[in-house]
C-alpha cells in the first residue's frame, strides 16, 4: 500500500494499525466519523535487544537556491522567515496540518487539544527518539531495501516460504555488500 492508502485504510477501520506519517494523521485525528478518532496510540519503531528506540523525522525543506539572483535573496529569506514563525505554524496546525515542527507551538494548549498525536510526538522528542535519518549510512541502502521488498513480496504472495525469503534477502544483501567491498 502507498503511504496514503495505508493511512486511509486505518482511518476507515479497514486496518487495525498502520505505519504512517504524521502528515496523514488528519485523516483519522480530525475526522469524528473515523473508527480511529481519539482511539489511536503512537509509538517509536520497535527495537532489537541492543537497539534503541527511534522515530524517524520527516518534513519539507525551505531553502534558498545557490543560483538565485543575489538581489532576490533578501525577499526569499523574508518569505521563509514569515512561513516558519510560530504564529504561522500555529495557523497551519489549527488548519489541519498536525505535523507540528516547532516545540513552542506543539506545547501550546490550544494546539495540544487538537490531537493526542501532538503530545505523543513532543514526548518522543523529549526522550530523544526523533531521528532525521534512521537508516544505516551505507551507499547501498536503497538497493538493500529493494532486495528485502522483493523477497518479502514473494513470501506474502505465497511464492516462497518465509524462511527462504529471509535467507535469500540476507544472502543477496551480503553478496551486494561483498561485491562493493564493504566487508
Amino acid at each position: 500500500m502507498s503511504w496514503f492508502d495505508r493511512a486511509l485504510a486505518y482511518a476507515e477501520g479497514r486496518a487495525a494499525m498502520a505505519y504512517s506519517h504524521t502528515l496523514l494523521a488528519h485523516l483519522f485525528e480530525l475526522n469524528e466519523r473515523s473508527p480511529a478518532y481519539r482511539r489511536t496510540g503512537y509509538l517509536p519503531h520497535p527495537r532489537g535487544v541492543r537497539g534503541r528506540l527511534i522515530a524517524p523525522l520527516g518534513g519539507y525543506a525551505l531553502a534558498i537556491p545557490s543560483n538565485l539572483a543575489p538581489e532576490r535573496v533578501p525577499s526569499v529569506w523574508r518569505a521563509i522567515h514569515a512561513l516558519t514563525q510560530p504564529e504561522a505554524v500555529k495557523l497551519y496546525t489549527i488548519g489541519g496540518s498536525l505535523a507540528c515542527p516547532r516545540l513552542s507551538v506543539a506545547r501550546d494548549p490550544e494546539v495540544r487539544a487538537l490531537s493526542p498525536m501532538i503530545s505523543a510526538v513532543d514526548e518522543m522528542g523529549r526522550r530523544g527518539y526523533l531521528r532525521m535519518w534512521p537508516r544505516p549510512p551505507v551507499p547501498e541502502i536503497s538497493e538493500i531495501i529493494a532486495i528485502v521488498g522483493e523477497e518479502i513480496h514473494d513470501f506474502l504472495s505465497g511464492a516462497k516460504p518465509m524462511k527462504a525469503a529471509l535467507s535469500n534477502a540476507q544472502n543477496r544483501a551480503d553478496a551486494l555488500m561483498r561485491a562493493r567491498g564493504r566487508y
